[in-house]
């Protein structure tokens, strides 16, 4: 079974002993101890005199006490005193957790990464799913001064990645989505701070479109009309029709720089008919068509 080091906690409230009397505390200050924190010495002569009330005494001046209070009294002691169960408790109990932990949130990260973790989190006094240990994968290895995490694979990671790609295709913006969607796996902001800035992109991009952005809908929602224009018109496939398409931008964006704003649908319409792929599309031939059959009518040639 592996060593629970939340059953070694310290009570809040100091415990009180009589001369003689066995104390966990008091215990627990072995030679390892002493030798890892020289100012436990005077405790330690007073235990071997028999005078533990002192010995508490001085321990809650100590700086070791003041400082490793709590659940770190609990890991220190245990790193200190018991080296094997301390190396099972990080093999057993950590690793296994904060792996858990990064499979579920897509992180990628090495096994020697997530012992560094572990161990500096440990001897912060934190558990494995302690806000304190989640935020060393924020980190760089003070060793290497490289981050802790070095991708993303998978997991809720790679579904917030996706969603953040289609958002950014949605809305017509260039977004760095796999940046972002670490970060949010980090815990360093949140999916829906990033699709906010996603909208804030495409407000400035097609400023003509703020209000309706802001009411809910998307570019492509938006510009849903002017695809399907221009599909007909040109005889392609609306699905190809891209929000940076240059021609389609030209109708959501308008053309003069000064004032931006969307052109008109029908002007819009216009646009697409003076591009070179219309004089070989079905509606040229149709236009054509027609305009020969009203001038051979007016000519008395055709019914």
């Amino acid at each position: 079974m592996a060593f629970d080091p939340m059953a070694m906690n310290t009570p809040d409230v100091k415990p009180t002993t009589k001369t003689g009397t066995s104390n966990l505390l008091l215990d627990g200050i072995t030679e390892a101890i002493v030798a890892a924190h020289p100012e436990l010495q005077g405790v330690r002569d007073l235990i071997r005199a028999g005078q533990d009330a002192s010995a508490l005494e001085l321990l809650y001046t100590t700086p070791y006490y003041t400082t490793f209070a709590g659940q770190k009294l609990a890991n220190d002691t245990l790193k200190l005193t018991k080296p094997e169960a301390y190396d099972n408790t990080i093999k057993d109990t950590w690793l296994p957790a904060l792996r858990g932990y990064a499979t579920q949130q897509g992180l990628q990260i090495s096994d020697a990464n997530l012992n560094s973790i572990a161990k500096a989190a440990f001897d912060m006094g934190l558990s494995p799913s302690s806000p304190g240990t989640i935020a060393l994968f924020q980190k760089a290895d003070p060793k290497t001064n490289q981050p802790y995490v070095t991708g993303i694979v998978g997991g809720q990671a790679a579904t917030t990645l996706q969603n953040l790609k289609t958002a950014a295709g949605d809305y017509g913006v260039y977004f760095d989505s796999a940046s972002a969607a670490k970060a949010v796996s980090l815990g360093t902001t949140t999916e829906q701070e990033q699709l906010d800035a996603i909208k804030s992109l495409s407000k400035g991009a097609f400023p003509g479109w703020e209000k309706q952005i802001d009411a809910g809908l998307s570019m492509r929602q938006i510009a849903s009309p002017y695809v399907s224009a221009y599909a007909n018109i040109l005889g392609i496939d609306a699905a190809g029709i891209t929000l940076s398409d240059n021609l389609l931008k030209q109708g959501l964006q308008g053309t003069d720089p000064t004032k931006p704003g969307a052109m008109p649908l029908w002007e819009f319409e216009k646009a697409v008919r003076q591009d070179p792929r219309w004089a070989t599309s079905k509606d040229a031939m149709d236009s054509l068509s027609k305009t020969g059959s009203t001038i051979l009518k007016q000519w008395g040639l055709m019914s």
